[in-house]
């Protein structure tokens, strides 16, 4: 309308995004990258009654809380924020992690049959900042991923990655449908 400015529409939020599950240490050794992983804290807790509620979880269920650093020729490449139902992961409970990271323990142990990928862009805070060695405010990707198996939801994980260096690659088929990957840094 005249002289009334102008006006963008609302961008629509109901396209897909199809990501493979990746493992880290696969890919970094499939670009000859030296990979190592850090775990931050491991917990067993009751998540917020919101939270638990969004995964439809009982408020109070405990489930497994996991911090992980991913490490690519010693510099910091993901924080990992997990979740793990321990109704549906008992086993989860005594793993330690140590031999492998929490994302390839699941995928190896634990079958899924559904998976929800939700991306977004956030602005480090301090605490995010200093974990991957970026500046307070840089840009990061944050993917969050939910499995569920037959029975019920499995996972929760919020992996941030800094956001220079990263890109978010989506390839289309009119026979395969929608495929994307989050691809590694090229440094």
């Amino acid at each position: 309308r005249r002289k009334a400015g102008s006006f963008v529409a609302e961008p629509r939020n109901d396209s897909a995004m199809f990501l493979e599950i990746r493992d880290f240490a696969r890919e970094a050794a499939g670009q000859g990258r030296r990979y190592r992983y850090e775990i931050l804290l491991r917990r067993v807790e009751a998540l917020p009654r919101a939270r638990a509620s969004s995964l439809r979880l009982e408020p109070g269920q405990p489930v497994l809380r996991v911090l992980c650093l991913h490490v690519l020729d010693d510099r910091p490449h993901a924080y990992e924020d997990r979740v793990i139902s321990l109704a549906e992961v008992p086993a989860a409970r005594d793993e330690t992690f140590e031999s492998s990271p929490p994302g390839t323990w699941l995928l190896g142990h634990v079958p899924w049959t559904e998976a929800r990928h939700t991306i977004r862009a956030v602005n480090a805070d301090a605490t995010l900042a200093g974990i991957l060695g970026i500046g307070e405010r840089d840009a990061c990707l944050v993917l969050n991923r939910r499995t569920w198996n037959q029975s019920g939801f499995v996972t929760d994980v919020d992996i941030t990655y800094p956001g220079e260096g990263h890109e978010l690659t989506g390839q289309f088929s009119s026979t395969m449908g929608q495929i994307g990957s989050l691809d590694l840094p090229r440094r």
